[in-house]
């Protein structure tokens, strides 16, 4: 076979296995935590190229997309947004540096004149493939009547739910103090078998063990992920720890985002690490809806107490003893908490 006859079975080949992915349903799409347009310009832009260059299908910023919601940044995040905003459709989610209460949240739907809004032009939902997105208005104030009705009605296999705080956190007064304003709302993500929670606000990328009912259990077959992550110029301190809490990262300018490909069985949730293009972590849902299998849980035990920031990786046990050896591939500046027979996200054993 030359090489022009090579090629053009390899095209036909690229062409067929497009076409089968099409029909599968396969789609990705991005989640970029706290974007704060207004600073770090050349950094903005940069991490828009990158993430571009993965081409989803669409993305979400989940929440404070500049600092002051004011014709100056919002300019400001438009041009460094915009090789992102040229590849993919946009779906926001409102927080609390949009929503100011003196006007910028008038001016942030602006932006996006295509979202239809719904509960005091907060919160919205949208199917894409075979799965529902919930996005939910910050601190907690979506209208819980139209959430359980979107829950209860859903026919779609996937439902992926976006909030600007996240629901479970070691992120001290961002986070800790704002826990028990969410606890209806998680109760009924859990109860619907929804998929994964992603939110932003706190500054640094965290995920959270499997939960059903409160209780940490043994996979995501059997309960919700909830992932927090930094926002996307700058990252905050971590300032407690939850038995929850899988994987902490709180290491300063380091700019990470997800990007979610949804299959028909499973979807893998990738942290992308711009400034090297390294894969941060890896977490690998399986689809829920009609899944059978027993659920095995152990109370949740809710706790938190300070930790000092350090650049070192330290590892911890659920009652907050440090574990005597480390992971050695972890990162710097990464911890893991961790429950018997639960491994860190990315697939590294926690030992103990």
């Amino acid at each position: 076979m030359n090489g022009r006859h090579a090629a053009t079975r390899l095209l036909c080949l690229a062409g067929l296995w497009l076409v089968w992915a099409a029909e599968a349903g396969e789609f990705s799409f991005a989640v970029i935590g706290d974007i704060q347009a207004g600073s770090f310009k050349q950094r903005l832009y940069d991490k828009s190229l990158f993430v571009a260059a993965k081409h989803p299908d669409f993305w979400i910023p989940v929440g404070d997309l500049v600092n002051e919601s004011n014709s100056t940044q919002w300019a400001a995040y438009h041009q460094h947004m915009g090789p992102l905003e040229d590849e993919c459709p946009t779906y926001p989610v409102v927080g609390n540096h949009d929503d100011d209460g003196t006007g910028g949240l008038s001016m942030f739907k602006a932006q996006f004149p295509g979202i239809q809004w719904v509960n005091e032009g907060k919160s919205y939902s949208f199917t894409h493939g075979d799965a529902l997105f919930i996005m939910m208005p910050t601190y907690g104030s979506v209208n819980m009547s139209w959430l359980e009705g979107l829950l209860r009605n859903n026919t779609s296999k996937w439902v992926f739910a976006f909030q600007h705080n996240p629901f479970f956190s070691t992120g001290g007064g961002h986070a800790t103090a704002e826990r028990d304003k969410y606890l209806a709302i998680s109760d009924l993500l859990e109860e619907h078998a929804v998929n994964a929670v992603f939110s932003g606000h706190t500054h640094y990328f965290e995920t959270i063990a499997p939960l059903n009912n409160h209780r940490i259990v043994s996979s995501y077959a059997e309960g919700t992920f909830y992932y927090n992550t930094n926002g996307f110029g700058w990252a905050g301190v971590a300032a407690g720890d939850m038995p929850w809490s899988l994987k902490v990262a709180a290491v300063e300018y380091q700019a990470l985002f997800a990007l979610v490909t949804v299959t028909d069985g499973e979807a893998s949730v990738v942290t992308y690490d711009c400034d090297n293009g390294s894969v941060y972590d890896l977490t690998v849902l399986p689809a829920r809806r009609g899944s059978t299998a027993a659920r095995r849980s152990a109370p949740l035990r809710i706790r938190s107490h300070p930790v000092r920031p350090t650049s070192d990786a330290v590892a911890l046990d659920l009652v907050g003893r440090r574990l005597p050896t480390l992971v050695p591939t972890m990162a710097r500046g990464v911890r893991i908490v961790a429950e018997q027979g639960i491994a860190d996200a990315a697939g590294l054993s926690v030992v103990r």
